[in-house]
């Protein structure tokens, strides 16, 4: 059962460290030409950028985790008695 959950959640750990490497440049990019019409320019960290990709890949795989977690512990034989 553990090696089906490492493996799957091995996957869509890289599918969502891709997916925040690929939100970044826009939001960078856009995020600087919004905060250059204030008058009062803040800035912006990149710390915040590291926090939530971490955030999101803890949500992926603690849902991945638990879906193959379940999956993985259910009766084949039942299973394949219904299909």
């Amino acid at each position: 059962m553990g090696t089906i959950v490492y493996t799957l959640s091995k996957e869509f750990f890289w599918l969502v460290v891709i997916a925040n490497l690929l939100a970044w440049v826009p939001a960078i990019y856009f995020l600087n030409n919004w905060l250059d019409g204030f008058v009062f320019r803040t800035g912006f960290n990149l710390w915040i950028y590291a926090l939530t990709a971490l955030v999101s890949v803890l949500i992926a795989i603690i849902t991945v985790g638990s879906q193959a977690g379940r999956a993985a512990g259910l009766n084949s034989t039942k299973a394949l008695k219904w299909e």
